[in-house]
């Protein structure tokens, strides 16, 4: 009743955590899934908020009682609890454009099936890889490291004392170009192994015109890729553990920026 009391006494100061928390279970991996229901999102921020809310410096300036002015207070906190959420979803983003490229070379880039985190449709391959990498990730603990970069937010930005600055445009252009980087690098044996297959079926086409190279070609890229999945897929989970280890390392260099 006591800990109650204390929240209820300090409604504005709870709110300012609980926009930050909700902003990060917005947009963050697992937390924001579609087949999570709304009302189970906000319940869980509303608990989260309230176990996180004891241990939180308040702010060192009194809040303002306006209520637009204390409303931009709670939509900064809002935006930045979305920034962090998203900068903690953009390996999943290169993981499904790694996925992209893969289908368009192997031909099943008109395969789509759909995301049941965000309810879009993606690539064949591409859903794999990333269902895949969000069954290691919580295998991980990778959703923890989520929480641990939550809580560490209000330690290096406290309360009302987020803004945009362009060194914080520059470091979440940086991750956004990195996406790029980690779809190169998770693509390259597959489309390395279809692009050796072309130029080898382009061989066949000029030394043997007789044969139908579409109808050969098709098939075997869908075989050579699959090979290469699986022979690859060791590597592949691997460099999942070591990136999702970078990204929570990424999360406290973006809120040391910020």
């Amino acid at each position: 009743m006591e800990f109650m009391g204390l929240v209820a006494n300090k409604i504005d100061f709870f709110l300012l955590v609980l926009a930050r928390v909700t902003g990060i279970f917005s947009t963050a991996p697992i937390f924001s899934s579609r087949g999570i229901p709304p009302q189970m999102k906000i319940g869980l921020s509303g608990l989260v908020a309230l176990i996180i809310f004891p241990v939180v410096k308040p702010p060192v300036h009194p809040l303002p009682e306006d209520i637009w002015n204390f409303g931009l207070l709670v939509a900064g906190e809002l935006m930045l609890g979305l920034i962090i959420g998203f900068a903690a979803q953009m390996i999943f983003a290169g993981i499904q454009l790694a996925g992209t490229a893969i289908d368009m070379q192997m031909g099943f880039a008109i395969v789509n099936v759909m995301d049941p985190m965000h309810g879009t449709p993606i690539p064949l391959i591409g859903n794999f890889k990333y269902i895949l990498a969000l069954l290691l990730f919580l295998t991980t603990n990778g959703h923890h490291l989520v929480l641990s970069a939550l809580y560490h937010s209000y330690q290096l930005v406290p309360l009302t004392a987020f803004g945009f600055t362009g060194s914080l445009v520059g470091y979440m252009m940086k991750m956004a170009a990195g996406v790029f980087l980690l779809a190169v690098k998770i693509s390259l044996p597959v489309v390395g192994a279809l692009f050796v297959v072309d130029i080898a079926l382009g061989l066949i086409a000029r030394t043997v015109p007789q044969m139908n190279v579409f109808i050969v070609g098709l098939p075997l890229k869908i075989a050579v890729g699959l090979v290469v999945i699986m022979l690859s897929l060791p590597l592949y989970l691997f460099m999942m553990e070591i990136l999702f280890n970078k990204t929570y390392s990424d999360l406290i260099n973006l809120l040391r920026t910020i």
